[in-house]
């Protein structure tokens, strides 16, 4: 799992003529881990996951890898509905990646984004769809493909959320 999900991500990048860094490195399963091999602060990493509103739709938050999800904001910014972590099975389903190693393009998979509104860097590091390979890009790029509803829905704190 993850291979096509990361060649279809690389693919879209070229076409739509972004700048990044492709790194392959040993597995990473922790956000402190993926900094560690990948050299760069653990704010700049941007933390995808998949959430499932009440409503039986996903949602994918993507937040600084220094932070975790509130979820009473997280349904706030989703008009109320209780949201809770999406099943390892949907995960697998809808995006073909595993857990730790999704990546924050959900509109490739026509899934809502929602950027937490506290990114304070200018580039993002995250998994490419694998544990053992990443991208780096800078943030308005990332923001300009995706388009995502930004919201305030982390806080401070581990674990990924509350």
């Amino acid at each position: 799992m993850g291979d096509r999900e990361r060649e279809t991500l690389r693919q879209y990048l070229d076409k739509n003529g972004v700048n990044y860094r492709f790194m392959t490195h040993e597995p990473v399963y922790t956000s402190e881990q993926a900094a560690k091999k990948r050299g760069i602060p653990l704010k700049s990493g941007a933390k995808a996951l998949l959430f499932e509103a009440e409503n039986q739709t996903f949602i994918l938050t993507v937040i600084r890898a220094d932070k975790r999800v509130d979820t009473v904001k997280l349904s706030k910014s989703t008009g109320n509905l209780p949201v809770r972590l999406a099943k390892t099975k949907d995960l697998r389903r809808l995006t073909g990646c595993e857990p730790g190693a999704l990546h924050p393009f959900g509109n490739l998979w026509g899934i809502k984004v929602i950027l937490d509104s506290g990114f304070d860097v200018e580039e993002i590091n995250f998994n490419a769809g694998t544990n053992h390979e990443s991208i780096h890009l800078r943030l308005e790029d990332f923001i300009r493909l995706v388009d995502p509803t930004q919201a305030d829905i982390a806080e401070d704190g581990r674990p990924a959320l509350r």
